[in-house]
């Protein structure tokens, strides 16, 4: 009786176990953000200027960083890009982007995260770049 006991005892906590413990992909997918994304304008002179863009992550096992740039009024030709990284220094991107001229009005800054088990997590940031 008392070994009977003792062996469902055994089987309902490895049952509890198996259930209850987090695969590797969700911690992962838990411990994986984008803490902060911050832009900035920077002109060299009157015609050259860059948008900066710095973004502070962290993640166990990254696949790659994406960077997305677009303009928010489809109405008029715009600057549209797209930049992937898959390295980075001290979970810190630095990006910065040179600015073609007739670029300007509102534009959006995505920055997807991605990890080995193609988890994704995005955050995106408003910018205005002026004419």
């Amino acid at each position: 009786m008392i070994k009977n006991i003792h062996q469902l005892f055994l089987y309902s906590l490895l049952v509890f176990f198996l259930f209850n413990c987090q695969t590797e992909e969700n911690v992962s997918k838990d411990i994986m953000q984008i803490e902060s994304l911050t832009s900035e304008i920077v002109s060299f002179s009157e015609t050259d200027q860059f948008l900066e863009v710095i973004a502070k992550v962290d993640y166990v096992d990254m696949s790659y960083l994406r960077v997305d740039i677009h303009s928010m009024n489809q109405n008029i030709s715009s600057w549209d890009v797209t930049h992937i990284y898959n390295d980075l220094d001290n979970y810190t991107f630095h990006g910065q982007f040179s600015i073609p001229e007739g670029a300007y009005g509102e534009y959006e800054i995505i920055i997807y995260l991605s990890d080995k088990e193609n988890n994704i997590i995005s955050k995106n940031i408003p910018v205005f770049i002026e004419p």
